[in-house]
């Protein structure tokens, strides 16, 4: 009983061997052994207590000698943690935990493994200090899925409808024909026209597709530099349409109208004067458009009455376009 006594490290209540020794040790000690034999004292279990395979031992301390050794420990694989679970009972609860001193760091780390590797840009990101610089090259355009990711649109449809958009961003555009909506468009600067030849008014205009069918109206507001001098309006559009017929309504005053039709682009019934010379009035021209096989723009077309007049076209003019 001797040799087991002394090869082994054990922690044994001093009222159980009593007679071994001579005296008991006091209430709430323990009486412990050196590993060399040397003799017996008794100390305070304490609260670091810890039961392994049926034996009792310290879990941060180990007495070597007679002398703390904080270096000596068990091996983990060596304890039962139902155990020690049970020998710990309620001494570990939130307010209580283990002392930084009594961790070793390097074991943490590499039981991590390096999965907080990416904390310091999480914390980054939190404060809104990653940079392009921590980002570094991003994905390789090789590692993007493009059946998934949109790049960037490049381009606009200018008052037509979206067809279709590439991955590459490239819209496909055309006048919507669907009926039911109509297309605007206002005039955003003046346009000055001088003498009888028929001339764009740019910013009056629709994109139309081939063999389609459309409704048009547009308001024009206009002046002329004279009484004498009135104004001619008409439209132009794509080659090859199947129908281009429409009608006219240039006031010369307040009350009085003139009006009149055409079927044929380049075309329409001019008036004869206006009633205040560089005064606003507004004529109107309207339509219907049936286009053949070729695409192309339908805009306004306006003259002078004579070839020594001008009129103004004003700022505001405004044009709609229905398809069908």
């Amino acid at each position: 009983m001797t040799h087991l006594l002394l090869s082994l490290f054990l922690a044994i209540n001093c009222f159980a061997v009593e007679n071994y020794i001579g005296k008991p040790c006091e209430t709430g000690k323990v009486l412990l052994t050196s590993l060399s034999g040397s003799g017996f004292r008794c100390d305070d279990i304490g609260d670091s207590l810890v039961i392994v395979n049926d034996a009792m031992s310290f879990s941060s301390n180990v007495f070597v000698d007679g002398n703390l050794s904080p270096t000596d420990g068990m091996s983990p694989s060596h304890i039962d943690l139902s155990t020690v679970t049970t020998a710990l009972a309620g001494k570990l609860s939130s307010t209580a935990g283990i002392a930084p001193v009594l961790v070793d760091l390097s074991t943490v780390t590499t039981a991590i493994a390096g999965k907080q590797a990416s904390d310091a840009d999480l914390d980054d990101l939190a404060d809104g200090s990653l940079t392009a610089s921590k980002i570094a090259d991003g994905l390789g355009l090789s590692q993007i899925d493009e059946t998934v990711f949109q790049q960037r649109v490049t381009g606009n449809c200018n008052g037509q409808v979206l067809v279709s958009l590439a991955q590459n961003g490239t819209p496909t555009c055309e006048t919507d024909d669907t009926g039911g909506g109509a297309t605007t468009v206002k005039l955003g600067s003046a346009i000055a026209i001088y003498g009888t030849a028929f001339a764009d008014v740019t910013g009056l205009s629709f994109a139309v597709s081939a063999n389609s069918t459309y409704t048009f109206i547009f308001h024009v507001m206009f002046q002329s530099t004279a009484t004498t001098v009135g104004v001619a309006l008409g439209v132009n559009g794509p080659a090859n349409t199947q129908y281009t017929v429409g009608q006219t309504q240039i006031p010369i005053s307040l009350v009085a109208t003139t009006e009149g039709g055409y079927r044929a682009y380049n075309s329409g019934t001019a008036s004869a004067s206006v009633d205040t010379a560089n005064a606003s009035l507004m004529a109107t021209v309207f339509g219907v458009l049936v286009t053949g096989g070729t695409s192309g723009t339908l805009i306004v077309r306006a003259g002078a009455e004579t070839a020594i007049g001008r009129i103004n076209i004003l700022q505001g003019s405004t044009g709609g376009l229905s398809s069908y």
